[in-house]
């Protein structure tokens, strides 16, 4: 069976409350800025944050809310993507 692709845009998070939004509580997807980590239990460290390539740490890029349905471990479930600000390297690290 074939995964569907679903496909989001970056806006910016305006109106009432639109900040409000970007608060962990409200699971956000977001690009830019620092993370809105889901709770302080298993965050990575200085180290896990260094490109694999360079060892220079990485910048926050992208948070994105994934949520995996029929699995109760993953519910509430988002991916941060760190980036390498070299250019040379391109290297990135997901949690």
């Amino acid at each position: 069976m074939a995964a569907g692709v679903e496909l989001g845009f970056a806006a910016a998070a305006e109106g009432p409350g639109g900040v409000w939004r970007l608060r962990s509580t409200y699971f956000p997807s977001k690009v830019g800025g620092r993370p809105a980590w889901l709770g302080e239990a298993g965050l990575p460290g200085p180290a896990a944050l260094r490109c694999g390539r360079c060892q220079q740490p990485c910048a926050f890029l992208l948070q994105l809310y994934a949520p995996l349905p029929g699995r109760p471990d993953a519910f509430h479930r988002s991916l941060f993507v760190f980036a390498c600000r070299s250019p040379q390297k391109t290297g990135l690290r997901i949690f």
